[in-house]
């Protein structure tokens, strides 16, 4: 008789109640952030535009590059438009090849990878605009609602205090 033998990786169950926390490794590299995303995409974009543009400057094909790399003209399209990301040796193939130099493709990615990852403003006091927007949704007076109404559109129309210190001097 033959027995069989197999490995399984025990399954940790969370307790009853509580949801499962994921091991600090799939906290910590599971998952991208979406700026992480952001600056890929567009790096793999602009290299993408690089290759593209060198490519049809020497009256290459797709199939012909690809026949070079040893991959298919799909694969040459989905680099050239982004979709796929290319690996640090396959650009630096494409550079020798083309007989360029590797700084030549990655010029101008610094622009284009910290434009997509800029910060967006943080908004100011979130936990107050949102007291004032659940306070206006709780309003029954239409008079008191345009009040409201009006005081935020002339504080819109007025310069925050400190900004035009030109105006009073006047």
């Amino acid at each position: 008789m033959a027995a069989s033998l197999s490995i399984e990786t025990p399954r940790h169950k969370a307790a009853p109640g509580k949801a499962h926390q994921p091991a600090l490794s799939e906290r910590k590299y599971g998952r991208r952030d979406a700026t992480d995303a952001a600056v890929r995409d567009a790096i793999n974009a602009h290299i993408g535009r690089k290759i593209s543009a060198i490519r049809r400057s020497r009256g290459m094909t797709q199939a012909a590059l690809g026949e070079v790399l040893g991959l298919s003209n799909q694969q040459i399209q989905k680099y050239e438009k982004g979709k796929n990301g290319l690996s640090l040796e396959r650009v630096w193939r494409i550079a020798c090849y083309f007989g360029i130099e590797l700084a030549d493709l990655l010029e101008g990615i610094e622009q284009e990878a910290l434009g997509t990852a800029a910060p967006k403003p943080r908004q100011r006091c979130p936990r107050l605009r949102l007291a004032v927007a659940q306070a206006v949704r709780r309003a029954k007076s239409t008079h008191l609602l345009r009040g409201v109404l009006q005081l935020l559109r002339a504080s819109e129309a007025e310069p925050p205090p400190g900004e035009d210190d030109d105006d009073a001097a006047r």
